[in-house]
Parts: C-alpha cells; structure tokens; sequence
C-alpha cells in the first residue's frame, strides 16, 4: 500500500549549499526526485518496475516556491505525495520542513507524462494506475500552485552556448531535470544568481537534449520593485528545449 505522504529525513549538504549557504535550486530539485522514487520503490512501482512494465514517467513542468531556503546543515523533512491526473497529466506535490520547528521551507508541484519508454509515444496515466493499484489522494493538496505553459513577457537575448556533457547526464541518457535549475542560475541576466534571493522558479521541459548536444542560451529579465524575475531559454537543432524562470529579490544587507 502507497504511503501518503511519504516523508523522507534528511539534512543540508555541503555539497548541496551554494555560496550563500543555502540549498541550490538544483539540490531541491534533486531531493524531489529522489523522494517520488523512493516512495514509488517502496511499493514495487519505481523506475525500474515502471520499464519492466512498458512505461516511464517523464517531467513536463515544475513549479517552486521558496519562503525561506533551506540552509547548510540544517536538518529537513521533505514530504511527497501522488495528487492524481488531469488529462494526459499526472501530478506531484513535494514540501520541505524544517525539522527544528515544522516550518514550511518549500513548496512545489510537478506535472509528468507517462511514455513509452522504447516509441516515446504518450500513455494514459491510468495504465500505470491498473498496472500498479496504488490509489491516490485526490483531496491532499499544497500551497503552490500547478505548473502552466508560459512565455517571457520581453524578447530574449543570446547569452551562450552550452555543450551535454558527460556529467550532466543520467540514466535516461539525456540531460537530467535538476541541471536546468543550474542553466537558470548560471545564465540569469545582471550575475547571474549570485545577488540574487529567488523565491519561486519554474521549468518547462519541453525537448530533451542528449549527450553532446548544444544548446543556444537566450536570457532576459524585467525589474520589480524589490527585485526582478529572470527568464532563461534553450533551443537545439530539433527545436525549444526549455524555459526556466525565477522571481527573485535583493537580499537584506
């Protein structure tokens, strides 16, 4: 029986922690995959039972909201649940607590597609809800709101061209979900990330890039009164790659 929600315990990293001593935008990305698959392992329906079975889940779209990130060190839970499906979507919700005192640090919801892993031809979502008869909490709902299609309001600009490398890729064979939170920090418009406290980031996955391929970085950004928000783009040969963006603000000194 799926537990619901499953709730991981764990802390802040050195190597999770970027130069201002908190989480990376990738490390909480990272947490999140690992905790849908441990929970999906946990009952015999995780990444390798879903291939055995014909089917892969895919990420589409992520959406992040950070009211306070966590920091080095610090110990965490992080708390994950299927939310069920609408349409050809499948949803997850994720939050992050501080375990000292139940604060909520992050919330967040993905939307995946379930694929033929071999056609890469689109699958119902109920497949893999006959296949595997876990049941979903249709009623457990988060603070962030779903994942949308979007567009940046302002022209893009190029801003570089980056190369999959070895190291970014995964098992999939194709660049993994948590390095576009990095293309996003790296490449945001006026020092990148480094001035930067981002509140909510959001990434549209919309054609993978796969080992050795370039892709060609657009950026652009558009003031706020407290800070900005940032939009990073990637496209390759075969079309868009990606969108990232992230609502930011400048840092109390």
């Amino acid at each position: 029986m799926l537990t619901n929600p499953y709730v991981w315990h764990t802390h802040v990293t050195t190597y999770d922690a970027g130069p201002d001593q908190t989480m990376r935008l990738s490390s909480i990305l990272k947490l999140q995959q690992e905790v849908g698959e441990m929970q999906l392992a946990e009952v015999n329906a995780g990444y390798r039972d879903q291939l055995k079975n014909g089917m892969a889940f895919v990420l589409t779209r992520t959406n992040v909201e950070i009211y306070r990130a966590p920091e080095l060190g610090e110990k965490i839970a992080i708390k994950t649940w299927p939310r069920g499906t609408k349409g050809a979507q499948f949803f997850r919700c994720y939050e992050i607590y501080a375990e000292a005192d139940g604060q909520l640090l992050t919330s967040s919801v993905s939307a995946f597609a379930l694929v033929d892993p071999v056609e890469h031809k689109i699958l119902r979502p109920q497949m893999f809800e006959d296949t595997f008869r876990l049941g979903f909490d249709l009623e457990l709902t988060t603070s962030c709101p779903d994942p949308k299609k979007w567009a940046p309001p302002v022209p893009t600009a190029p801003v570089a061209q980056v190369t999959v490398n070895h190291s970014d890729t995964d098992w999939n064979h194709h660049l993994n979900n948590t390095v576009y939170a990095d293309l996003l920090t790296d490449y945001m418009p006026d020092g990148q990330a480094f001035d930067k406290r981002i509140v909510a980031f959001a990434i549209e996955f919309m054609r993978e890039a796969l080992p050795l391929e370039t892709l060609d970085i657009a950026a652009c950004a558009v003031p706020t009164e407290v800070g900005g928000e940032s939009y990073v783009v990637g496209s390759h040969e075969r079309g868009e790659c990606f969108r990232a963006k992230a609502l930011w603000k400048r840092p109390i000194l």
